[in-house]
């Protein structure tokens, strides 16, 4: 997907599921920079699966701990920002990201 849209289709940008990714860094090798969109609470990101999915609190903690932590996700990527607000602030963030690397 990355070589079709990036390469094939003239693609500025290609986004991708980050956990992905950076679960098989072979294919960061293609992506630069990588973004990454976290959220540093537990408890948050546990209250959103929830929601999204519609589980009960033990199927999200398990979610989550097959994941990245932010931490990881941090270290892994080019650039970060952390979600722990509204989506005002985090298109803000998004298109300060964007100025930044069209530079």
């Amino acid at each position: 997907m990355i070589i079709k849209e990036k390469f094939l289709l003239g693609n500025k940008y290609v986004i991708l599921e980050n956990a992905l990714l950076l679960r098989f860094s072979f294919l960061t090798y293609w992506c630069f920079p990588i973004l990454s969109i976290c959220m540093g609470n537990d408890h948050e990101i546990i209250m959103r699966i929830m929601k999204r999915d519609r589980c009960p609190q033990e199927v999200a903690e398990n979610m989550l701990k097959n994941q990245f932590t932010s931490q990881e996700f941090f270290k892994l990527s080019d650039h970060c920002i952390l979600n722990e607000s509204n989506l005002e602030n985090l298109y803000r963030e998004i298109d300060k990201f964007i100025m930044l690397i069209e530079k």
